[in-house]
């Protein structure tokens, strides 16, 4: 062997251990916050970029929901999925609009998407603007078919735009990013054999599209109970169920990925629509620290917690060694903050049940 093949053979062990570290990083490290940060330091050594960041995908819509930054401001990122995600040339790659099927957990770069002219002139080109960031380079992450997070990696102007030896390396990393989001997944929600239905309505309340395990949920017929607007609760399907809005950016990923041409309008504006989700109904849990968000004081707090088990106020009085006067005052400004007038609203609020029960059994 000689010096020269010696050499290339000792790079190329040293290149792949600190890929096996990394990875190993991956499944190590249980806060999703930290592992970006660690294998973001250690991806810089073999990858130089400026920033990264990884954003889940909601499983049922393919919205992005706001994740873990590295070296980048929760501002820009707040921005970003308020008014551009929808124009994110990455976004639409992915999404498979006007394009064959997104591929999951394989890198490209913004400049095999776009063209930097065509770029700028774009609405996206503004927020780019705002960024210090020239290049950049995303891959879908995704496992068991469907995706679970986009993972972003940016670098400055100033630096060369990314190689493709380096889309080869974060490919490998990304997949074990999409196995790992999905597994903590499942660890995490005890509900997973209880499915999740999507319900689209175009702005004159009709239905465009529902999945076929909102039609298993509602059973035969499959129809969207009475104002979907508000939140409701069913004990079908083995477990309790509501209906909940979601977000959906005129002319963004949903419109396109589910309504296809009907995404836009005969004037050539994005169609606007509502989304709800059918998803599993939980009793919440950590009671005090939601109610003292709503901005009630500690004392308002322990009599708002007897309330919810029920006690009257001349109970609680007893309870607490206080007045009755001072529970009902207390009360009151528990439901003033709340935005509730009586005991059975404040409870459907604070334990998230909202709304009426449409359907129950």
């Amino acid at each position: 062997m000689t010096r020269t093949t010696k050499e290339d053979t000792r790079l190329v062990k040293k290149k792949t251990d600190k890929l096996l570290e990394l990875i190993e990083l991956v499944y190590a490290l249980d806060d999703q916050p930290g592992m970006l940060d660690a294998v973001c330091k250690g991806l810089a050594k073999m990858v130089p970029f400026e920033s990264g960041v990884v954003m889940p995908i909601h499983p049922y819509t393919w919205q992005l929901q706001p994740g873990c930054v590295h070296n980048c401001s929760d501002a820009s990122m707040a921005a970003y999925l308020q008014h551009y995600q929808h124009v994110d040339p990455f976004v639409a790659r992915f999404a498979g609009r006007g394009a064959p099927p997104a591929v999951f957990n394989w890198t490209v770069r913004l400049s095999d998407v776009v063209s930097a002219k065509a770029l700028g002139r774009s609405e996206f080109g503004e927020f780019m603007r705002m960024v210090p960031f020239g290049h950049a380079l995303g891959t879908l992450c995704g496992f068991h078919g469907r995706p679970v997070a986009f993972w972003g990696l940016c670098r400055t102007s100033s630096q060369p735009d990314f190689r493709r030896e380096d889309l080869m390396l974060i490919r490998t990393v990304a997949s074990h990013f999409a196995r790992r989001f999905y597994l903590r997944d499942l660890e995490q929600r005890a509900d997973r054999a209880m499915p999740c239905g999507l319900v689209l309505l175009d702005d004159g309340g009709r239905l465009l599209f529902q999945s076929d395990a909102c039609t298993r949920i509602l059973e035969a017929g499959g129809a969207v109970p009475g104002e979907p607007e508000k939140p409701w609760f069913s004990a079908r399907a083995g477990g309790y169920y509501r209906m909940r809005p979601i977000p959906v950016p005129p002319g963004g990923v949903v419109a396109a990925a589910f309504c296809g041409d009907s995404a836009e309008t005969l004037t050539g504006e994005p169609a606007k629509m509502a989304a709800f989700i059918l998803e599993p109904l939980h009793p919440r849990t950590n009671l005090p620290e939601r109610l003292r968000r709503e901005g009630l004081t500690p004392a308002e707090v322990t009599v708002a917690l007897l309330v919810l088990e029920g006690l009257t106020y001349k109970g609680i009085a007893r309870k607490l060694g206080v007045g009755e006067q001072t529970v009902k005052d207390h009360t009151k400004g528990a439901f003033a903050k709340t935005g509730v007038a009586s005991r059975s609203t404040f409870a459907a609020h604070v334990l998230g049940l909202g709304g009426r029960a449409l359907i129950e059994r």
